[in-house]
């Protein structure tokens, strides 16, 4: 199951359309694709406006839904699900935050924002999944572990909305009854030049994989957790953005 999984690695700052095509599986929105939808947001927003000093300032601020470095808004991502009937709905909606709260791994998907990233991560059959661009390759998320995950990321300030509506069927749900996780070994990320304080989030997916038959795990976890929240370091995510940004 875990070759099949479509993951999209993190290019320029394209995360956008990385959290999109890993959602959905394939290499459905390209960058020229979602440029059109944000200019076709642009227009029906400058529509909107009749009055000339409204307009003006409109103009002034330039695009809300992508900025010039390429990065699109929710709207945009929001749009370019309504062709398969998907929305995505604030985790805080008064609609299913109980549902969530009681159950997140019940959930379809989840894509998250911070700082302008978007990632995705969502579930195959039963099976949890960080689909995260800026990951080496997806990395297994066990049920147990979903509502820390997901209050480890509103800690560090993300803004998380879950996917409702039914997703294109994908090789990894065919393949999810066949997945065990006991056997599943992640593949050791790849060594870097830059300081040794891996970002929380990363953290938290390691600790997890090399803890599956520690009896002590959310013990583990836990302290894994308080530590990350007192990190001051940068995190990984922001240099890699850096360095994909220099890249163009």
């Amino acid at each position: 199951m875990f070759h099949a999984i479509y993951h999209e690695k993190q290019e320029a700052s394209l995360c956008a359309m990385h959290a999109l095509n890993n959602l959905l599986q394939g290499p459905y929105f390209t960058e020229i694709d979602l440029m059109e939808i944000a200019r076709q947001l642009d227009q029906e927003e400058q529509n909107l406006l009749t009055d000339a000093k409204d307009l003006q300032e409109w103009r002034k601020k330039g695009s809300q839904n992508v900025s010039d470095e390429g990065n699109f808004s929710i709207e945009v991502i929001n749009k370019a699900l309504e062709v398969w009937s998907v929305s995505l709905i604030p985790i805080t909606h008064p609609s299913c935050a109980e549902r969530v709260r009681q159950n997140p791994w019940l959930e379809k998907a989840y894509i998250c924002n911070y700082k302008e990233h978007w990632f995705t991560f969502r579930r195959f059959g039963d099976h949890w999944w960080n689909l995260n661009s800026v990951l080496h390759e997806p990395s297994y998320l066990s049920p147990t572990y979903i509502s820390l995950f997901l209050e480890q990321l509103k800690q560090e300030g993300y803004s998380i909305f879950i996917v409702c509506g039914d997703l294109p069927q994908c090789e990894a749900d065919l393949l999810a009854p066949t997945f065990d996780p006991k056997t599943h070994k992640a593949t050791p990320p790849p060594k870097t030049t830059s300081n040794n304080n891996n970002n929380s989030i990363e953290r938290i997916i390691q600790m997890q994989q090399g803890m599956q038959n520690n009896k002590n795990e959310d013990e583990e976890l836990k302290r894994a957790l308080e530590m990350s929240l007192m990190d001051q370091e940068e995190d990984e995510l922001e240099r890699v953005l850096r360095m994909s940004m220099q890249q163009q």
